[in-house]
């Protein structure tokens, strides 16, 4: 079977910028640029033919088709994740160790999942390690 979608990485970018209404937001969650979130986006608005986005000089407003279209791709990435972890669990369960200076930590938002803290054996200074899945 052969399927017509748009680039994976224009529908990635569209999600993220529509999630958080802000291009600059998308492209921190996404590692990349905003413009090159907005070049995503532009190119999977030119292969579907509509606009998704108003652009405002505040920020991004969703268009009447983009956010028709918003919850199906949101709900393929969704079943895209599931079917990968159930075939590949041991994704699931990878966790990121940073290790950070308490200056740094202290700028992290009160209440962030996952912070542990500990001593550092080799400074003898404490330290802040956050750990993520």
């Amino acid at each position: 079977m052969t399927y017509r979608f748009p680039s994976l990485n224009g529908l990635k970018a569209f999600e993220a910028a529509a999630r958080h209404l802000s291009f600059k937001a998308a492209a921190a969650e996404l590692g990349v640029t905003a413009g090159a979130v907005g070049q995503q986006v532009k190119r999977l608005e030119m292969s579907l033919g509509i606009s998704l986005f108003r652009r405002l000089p505040q920020g991004l407003l969703l268009t009447r088709e983009g956010a028709a279209y918003l919850p199906d791709v949101s709900r393929a990435f969704d079943v895209l994740t599931d079917a990968t972890e159930a075939v590949a669990p041991a994704l699931n369960g990878r966790k990121l160790s940073v290790g950070v200076d308490p200056l740094v930590a202290d700028h992290l938002p009160l209440g962030w999942p996952g912070i542990q803290r500990s001593l550092s054996p080799m400074s003898g200074r404490r330290e802040q390690r956050m750990m993520s899945n």
